[in-house]
């Protein structure tokens, strides 16, 4: 009980991460260990200022780099100017929000390379609010680890590129930079992986009334639906 506790939950979209990260708070809490749970935006919104403050500005670099290169499906729609959007002055969930709602036609590879450096830089500020916690005695439930978030743009680019080609070359060396500094410095206590179907998760999510994000799927290369989705989730 007085050891420094940081579990790490990882596992796809509508697995039950948070399910799982809720009631194992609540299981050590009645134990009489005090838990706080933990992901990027938690720790983005969080009471460290320096490490909220930098986390938000990262949040919104790989949020405008996933867009910056992207081809709307309709050329009415002005993603200019919500890229153009003061960062302190939007709420990020709202930002977030609009862009993703923007059909996307087309996009380029390169981008999402940098924004997998970037959740490896949001990787070591989350870290750091962690140790914050850690630091004060509060063992630590990471809901949703950020190497999951990394892969993520990694996959997308390798999509958006030929295999063997130089983008696909360089984004597995962004993979393995990012498994490296995961599985090292960022390396938690006590890792969980948490096995569910894709299709499992999918029908629970419908079930549940909730759509899928174009960051769950491969939404922003113009692929949608259902098989875009297990797509993103089997890779």
């Amino acid at each position: 009980m007085n050891q420094r506790l940081h579990i790490a939950l990882m596992g796809i979209d509508g697995a039950g991460k948070t399910t799982v990260a809720v009631e194992l708070a609540q299981s050590l809490r009645n134990q009489g260990r005090a838990v706080d749970i933990v992901s990027f935006k938690r720790a983005m919104i969080g009471a460290n200022p320096s490490t909220s403050s930098i986390l938000a500005h990262v949040a919104f670099a790989s949020l405008k780099s996933q867009y910056a290169a992207a081809v709307p499906a309709d050329s009415a729609a002005d993603l200019g100017s919500l890229l153009s959007e003061n960062d302190l002055g939007r709420f990020f969930p709202e930002a977030e929000r609009r862009l993703r709602s923007v059909p996307i036609e087309s996009n380029t590879a390169l981008p999402f390379l940098s924004c997998a450096l970037l959740e490896v830089v949001g990787g070591f500020w989350v870290q750091a609010y962690i140790e914050s916690r850690l630091q004060a005695g509060i063992g630590v439930i990471d809901e949703s680890y950020a190497f999951k978030h990394a892969l993520k743009n990694v996959l997308l680019a390798q999509r958006m590129s030929t295999r063997g080609s130089p983008v696909h070359v360089a984004a597995q060396g962004v993979l393995d930079t990012a498994r490296s500094l995961f599985g090292s410095l960022l390396q938690p206590t006590h890792g969980y992986w948490i096995d569910t179907d894709p299709l499992l998760a999918l029908r629970w999510r419908t079930l549940a009334g909730e759509t899928t994000t174009s960051f769950e799927n491969y939404g922003l290369m113009g692929e949608t639906g259902e098989e875009s989705f297990l797509a993103m989730q089997d890779d």
